[in-house]
């Protein structure tokens, strides 16, 4: 009989949405939830996209061609989702084995083995966002040890989820287990700007 699968620390359990994407032996630890849908700068992108949208219908639709102007209705909708706040929604998971979130709707996993540092920035409304650098597996047909460089490193970000301080604890724990020197995965430090 296989091992159960149980998320151990967690705020909010979002485990259900991972749990077919595990391997048989594998363990969810925390899960988490972006919780900030959009912030002012998608949300004047999405004033941007709407009005260009809105300009071109008008322009399409006095011009008389009336069916190039039905073209621009998604564009305005899309620009009005930013507007109101409107996102796609973001989980994460960490487990025993990796880190895994979700990148246009297909799971994107990091490797503890693969970490080269994890920082934790606390944002003002008790939320706080985990920037983790790896290897990057895809500049590997390069050669040269581009993979392997921290310069060259692959960005994952939990962005904007609760109980971020535990999810920042298991990944550091995991993580310096694979340096000869723990030294290397940085300690917490508060970044949040002070009002």
């Amino acid at each position: 009989m296989g091992k159960k699968k149980r998320t151990y620390y967690t705020s909010a359990d979002y485990s259900d949405k991972f749990i077919k994407y595990l391997d048989g032996d594998e363990c969810i630890l925390w899960t988490g939830k972006k919780e900030i849908k959009s912030n002012l700068e998608s949300r004047l992108l999405g004033l941007g996209i709407a009005a260009f949208a809105a300009l071109w219908t008008f322009i399409v639709y006095s011009s008389g061609n009336h069916l190039a102007a039905i073209i621009a209705l998604p564009i305005a909708v899309i620009g009005l989702l930013m507007i109101l706040g409107i996102d796609s929604d973001y989980y994460y998971a960490v487990t025993d084995k990796r880190i895994i979130s979700f990148l246009l709707r297909k799971p994107a996993s990091v490797y503890y083995e693969d970490i080269f540092s994890v920082e934790l920035t606390a944002e003002a409304d008790d939320t706080g966002t985990i920037m983790i650098k790896s290897r990057n597996h895809m500049l590997g047909f390069m050669g040269g040890g581009y993979s392997e460089s921290p310069d060259y490193a692959m960005e994952t970000k939990l962005e904007y989820v609760y109980d971020s301080m535990t999810a920042y604890k298991i990944i550091s724990e995991r993580a310096s287990k694979f340096y000869q020197d723990s030294d290397d995965i940085p300690e917490y430090t508060d970044n949040s700007e002070q009002p």
